[in-house]
């Protein structure tokens, strides 16, 4: 009887241990991507510090598209303006010198005599699935902001 009445009680902790398990897997969002079409909402920066751009002080509406095989494309109010190459990695900061999210983008450049490559760097400031924020990687340059399309 004693055996029995043990192996009833071992039964049901048993059971109420398997029923009252924990589940508290929570999928985790899928992380931002760059590879997107971003549209340009504002910038600030310049020499001053405080001069601010934006589509409706310009005129010119702005997209940014990066591309999964390093292409970066530019459209000004819908017209492409620039493609050129990019390269995302760990780099250090020329305004922070410290190691940070770094894109390089290759603009060409043409001009009578020949193209000619710039490159420019931005730091990632922000990135999440709705806004992506860069800062231009110089002492004079501006914080870019721009929502997802």
């Amino acid at each position: 009887m004693k055996k029995l009445v043990f192996y009833l009680v071992l039964s049901g902790l048993s059971a109420a241990s398997v029923s009252c398990q924990k589940n508290d897997a929570v999928e985790a969002p899928a992380p931002a991507t760059l590879e997107t079409d971003w549209e340009w909402t504002s910038s600030v920066g310049g020499i001053t510090g405080k001069q601010i751009t934006t589509p409706a002080t310009t005129g010119v509406t702005r997209k940014y598209v990066f591309r999964a095989d390093g292409t970066f494309i530019q459209y000004d109010n819908g017209q492409e303006v620039q493609r050129a190459t990019y390269v995302r990695g760990q780099g250090t900061s020329l305004l922070y010198n410290d190691q940070r999210d770094i894109i390089t983008v290759n603009y060409r450049i043409v001009t009578p005599s020949g193209t000619l490559e710039h490159s420019m760097r931005y730091l990632v400031d922000r990135l999440s699935s709705a806004e992506l924020v860069l800062r231009e990687d110089v002492f004079d340059g501006f914080l870019l902001t721009f929502q997802k399309k």
